[in-house]
């Protein structure tokens, strides 16, 4: 192996099948993870202490976070077109872009970092289905008095 001068070196990337496709991928850098995940202080509280304060909002932020990782691995952070287009694929194609990008981002090693991400959400949704909902009773009639 060669050593080489550190402004030779160039980003690396890789490759995701996608159905039929090949998307290219690009791990993220620390700013970048840093910067995307930031957006998400309901996933952040969760990572740090595990505790669900909020569980819809937590439930919520679960996708959003993982389109915007995803669109920030392909080179387009913050694309609100491309968010919309990978919002609608189905869960495997989303899945496997997430899986590539976070592979490339910590190289190889983003299954606990994923099973995290879907942990917090299967109890965000537990802890939002115990909560106590609010009644919806029919309204009740009244017995009308004759005089």
């Amino acid at each position: 192996m060669a050593v080489v001068d550190i402004r030779d070196i160039l980003p690396g990337k890789g490759e995701v099948t996608i159905g039929e496709s090949i998307v290219e991928v690009r791990g993220l850098s620390l700013h970048s993870f840093a910067e995307t995940v930031a957006q998400f202080p309901e996933i952040i509280a969760y990572l740090d202490g595990g505790s669900i304060s909020d569980p819809t909002a937590l439930l919520a932020s679960v996708p959003d976070a993982a389109l915007a990782l995803m669109a920030c691995g392909i080179g387009k952070p913050g694309d609100a077109e491309i968010i919309g287009i990978l919002k609608v694929w189905e869960l495997p194609q989303q899945t496997d872009l997430l899986t590539g990008v976070l592979d490339r981002t910590f190289k190889g090693s983003a299954r606990p970092f994923v099973q995290a991400l879907l942990v917090a959400a299967v109890r965000a949704a537990r802890s939002s289905s115990a909560q106590p909902q609010p009644e919806t009773s029919a309204p009740s009639s009244q017995p009308s008095s004759n005089s």
